[in-house]
């Protein structure tokens, strides 16, 4: 991942983001299964969940606004420094549907621990059904 570049959602994360009704446009897509890597500039923006054969590929950070505004989730990444304060671990927090906060792992990484918040909040969403 380009450093410069916000992280895109897994193939896995898009399917499941798809299947919990995510229809927000984005500039990226799967297309059986493998990412289209060129952002899609003739209409820039596109939702392609509507297709059967295209998932709509997200950034993570706009599919967990998506969360906090289409399924009323609130959430998002913190930090804890190390017991000798040379390191930060980065943790995903949320709101669950029963209104309790409830956090993740900690991660060595805000992409890795905001992936990780994400997968937590999709097998909520499923879990709820």
């Amino acid at each position: 991942m380009n450093e410069k570049q916000l992280q895109i959602c897994s193939y896995e994360q898009s399917r499941r983001l798809k299947a919990a009704g995510f229809d927000w446009k984005v500039m990226r897509m799967y297309d059986t299964g493998k990412l289209n890597e060129e952002p899609n500039y003739s209409s820039v923006l596109d939702n392609y969940n509507w297709r059967d054969y295209y998932i709509s590929a997200p950034s993570v950070p706009l599919a967990l606004k998506w969360f906090r505004k289409e399924k009323n989730i609130q959430n998002g990444v913190s930090y804890i420094e190390s017991l000798d304060m040379k390191r930060l671990y980065y943790y995903g927090e949320y709101q669950s549907i029963v209104f309790t906060n409830e956090e993740t792992e900690n991660f060595d990484t805000y992409e890795e621990a905001e992936s990780e918040l994400l997968t937590t909040l999709l097998t909520l969403i499923e879990q709820s059904k």
